[in-house]
């Protein structure tokens, strides 16, 4: 780890990571109420995508292995679009839930990717006006 931020998002991502898993395999019969179950169910992916994401968009120099995690969820969620119009039934069904279930991560990533981009321009100087 080169810095004290890299700790504090591997430890964010690991934190996230475990908190997602009890919340969802081990407290299973913990009562939510329905409107927050379904936001963590969608949205608690988010932050563990997006630490990762940070984390190898900061310590990898190699721009096309930093963005293979970002690339391969959004070739993913694609691959769930396309199949979930051209199939029917079920199948469609099924489609659609894994692109509800794969459309979070990808946005943390996209996040992620965004966050590190301004950055970069603000320590330029090309985005301070």
């Amino acid at each position: 780890m080169k810095s004290r931020t890299d700790k504090i998002l591997s430890l964010l991502c690991a934190v996230s990571i475990t908190g997602y898993f009890l919340l969802f395999f081990v407290l299973q019969d913990v009562s939510f109420p329905p409107g927050e179950f379904v936001f963590l169910w969608y949205a608690a992916p988010v932050i563990p995508a997006f630490c990762f994401q940070l984390l190898l968009c900061r310590n990898i120099k190699r721009k096309w292995a930093a963005a293979l995690p970002a690339v391969l969820l959004i070739g993913w969620c694609l691959l769930c679009l396309i199949q979930m119009f051209l199939n029917t039934g079920w199948n469609a069904l099924g489609w659609a839930i894994f692109l509800a279930l794969s459309a979070a991560p990808a946005a943390g990533c996209a996040l992620a990717w965004a966050g590190y981009s301004f950055h970069r321009l603000y320590k330029r100087g090309d985005a301070r006006g």
